[in-house]
């Protein structure tokens, strides 16, 4: 059975049962299934056939949900798109992965950011006709979403319905996903880590409440939703959960229906994982992990706040069931010693198809000639086995972080930066501070002295909030390594000492 089938079963069994529910309204799975067809019956009377692409810009929200299962039931490619990006960055999506239509709710459809393009309201592409499709299944691509690029674009990638559905049963089994599910969304649409709510709770029986959109929600309102919707699973990042940390009202939820929350997108440190189980012990926590390239996640480890100890990296845990994992060293050889550190590369049934039209990149990172007959994806994550089998996460290869569930490329920031006018050099670091969270920092080099909010203000035209520099600095010259690249070590050095000055003073 597929993903749609999923839901036309639960259509079927129980037509009344709620499905999805946003601020705006609310969906039973009988309902649910009407308006996919009516979604796909309105897709198809557009001329859209199985291959072309779909943007949807959109909040989280039914409506978001409604027409990505449509897409997938007419064999198109959903593209999930920001609706905070600057205009310059859609437009530069848009034209990348050509949409047959665009689906938004925001702005005038006429705005020069889609370049022509139909743009239509969700509720225009409902049809009355409501022609039924069969479901797709097979090795169609499902969706292609934009991730921060090394290059400093952004790239597609292109995951196919086989990859979807093997990520959703992995994480219904996971987390116990069924009828009695009462789930809480809060991350974009637009980000694939939502998936990890969106399509599993539909397709294994339970309620999604969608909040309110924002650039990071309220923990008040996270608290007041769980409570008052009855809340038993939510997922979020470990900064977000440090929020919640942080409510004086968070001891309204020790005796709340909330059970489980899955967490993802960064690192997770055992302090999080004790402070959350000293206020809510009733709270199980699943540490996920896995790239964009692997379909959601790859990992649900049930974190034990027993086993944990200060300081220590928590586990990612083992891989899905049809997902393997290999570890290379700086030789690129492959190796199997235990409390090894090793770049991770994955296999398996969770693999993306590709990047969008860029098939010298995926020949890069989609390596065939380390084991016979395999895919495997090259991640850029270091991570080490454990004797008892689990994986612990060490951090990254290369220069793309992650940040409140958000991948972000350095460089891309780097060739922003100095695509202003008045920068001459630019070079961005990454620091951890003593609360676990990222900071951005970025470095310039420009003619004359720079005023920082003008710098500022024009990364705001061109890049999305998560990828603005917390801060900016002005060094007179570059340090550079022995071989004359840009010293990032001693950037950070730098940017910690000041910090350390900052902080005595």
């Amino acid at each position: 059975m597929s993903l749609l089938d999923h839901i036309v079963a639960h259509a079927v069994s129980h037509p009344e049962r709620l499905s999805l529910k946003d601020q705006h309204r609310a969906l039973s799975y009988g309902q649910l299934l009407q308006e996919v067809r009516a979604t796909a019956a309105g897709l198809s009377q557009r001329g859209i056939v199985a291959g072309d692409r779909v943007a949807i810009q959109m909040s989280t929200s039914v409506d978001a949900v409604v027409c990505a299962l449509a897409c997938l039931s007419v064999g198109a490619i959903f593209v999930p798109m920001s609706t905070v990006d600057p205009a310059a960055r859609t437009r530069r999506i848009l034209d990348d992965c050509d949409p047959a239509v665009v689906v938004q709710g925001t702005y005038p459809p006429d705005d020069a950011r889609y370049g022509g393009r139909p743009v239509v309201r969700p509720a225009d592409l409902r049809s009355s006709a409501m022609v039924e499709h069969e479901p797709l299944s097979g090795e169609r691509p499902a969706y292609c979403i934009y991730t921060s690029g090394t290059t400093g674009v952004p790239k597609g990638v292109l995951v196919g319905l086989a990859s979807l559905w093997h990520a959703v049963e992995d994480t219904i089994a996971a987390l116990g996903i069924g009828s009695c599910t009462r789930a809480l969304s809060i991350s974009s649409f637009h980000f694939d880590g939502s998936f990890g709510l969106l399509f599993p709770v539909p397709a294994g029986g339970g309620l999604l409440v969608i909040n309110r959109q924002e650039p990071v929600l309220l923990p008040r309102r996270f608290i007041n939703t769980v409570l008052t919707e009855r809340i038993n699973l939510a997922f979020c990042s470990p900064s977000y959960l440090r929020l919640l940390l942080a409510c004086p009202d968070l001891s309204l939820l020790r005796l709340s229906s909330l059970k489980t929350i899955g967490l993802g997108g960064e690192a997770l440190s055992a302090a999080t994982v004790l402070a959350i189980h000293d206020a809510l012990p009733q709270v199980c926590l699943f540490n996920r992990y896995g790239p964009t390239e692997t379909t959601i996640a790859v990992t649900s480890h049930r974190v034990d706040p027993l086993l944990v100890k200060l300081h220590e990296p928590v586990p990612i845990g083992y891989p899905h069931p049809g997902v393997t994992f290999h570890l290379v060293d700086e030789e690129g050889r492959l190796f199997d010693e235990v409390d090894r550190g090793g770049e991770l590369y994955i296999g398996g049934d969770q693999l993306m198809e590709g990047y969008w039209r860029d098939p010298g990149l995926s020949a890069k990172v989609l390596r065939r000639d380390l084991v016979p007959g395999r895919v495997l994806y090259r991640t850029g994550d270091l991570v080490a086995r454990r004797p008892g089998g689990e994986y612990v996460y060490l951090g990254r290869v290369d220069r793309v972080i992650k940040r409140n569930g958000v991948r972000i490329s350095l460089d891309e920031i780097e060739l922003v930066l100095r695509s202003q006018p008045e920068v001459r050099h630019a070079a961005c670091v990454a620091v951890e501070g003593d609360d676990d969270a990222v900071k951005i920092v970025a470095f310039v080099t420009a003619d004359s002295p720079l005023q920082p909010s003008s710098v500022s203000a024009g990364l705001v035209a061109l890049l999305p909030r998560a990828m603005l520099p917390d801060a900016l600095q002005q060094v007179d010259a570059m340090p550079l390594t022995a071989s004359g690249k840009v010293d990032y070590r001693l950037l950070e050095s730098h940017w910690r000492a000041r910090d350390a000055g900052s902080a005595r003073n």
